[in-house]
């Protein structure tokens, strides 16, 4: 069961999370706030990994924060920048 919510429920978790992302930034943008392209990840669980590489692949700066060592060398792993 676990391994089902990690490989399915949490990339269409994140794909909402950056849909209503980008639905703002556009609301954002009409109303000329100067937007950038970075973002810091709270979390590099299951769903955090997903958000930063849904971000990533729309050409975003991606960061992540974590507390677990484990979780940050991962982040470090695929080239995300980590605090």
């Amino acid at each position: 069961m676990q391994t089902t919510l990690l490989t399915f429920e949490s990339p269409i978790i994140a794909w909402s999370v950056c849909h209503e992302l980008k639905k703002t930034l556009f609301r954002l943008t009409e109303a000329g706030v100067p937007i950038s392209k970075n973002a810091l990840v709270l979390g590099f669980g299951a769903i955090g990994k997903a958000v930063a590489n849904e971000l990533k692949g729309l050409g975003w700066n991606v960061a992540v924060y974590d507390p677990l060592a484990e979780r940050v060398q991962d982040a470090a792993d695929q080239s995300i920048k980590f605090n």
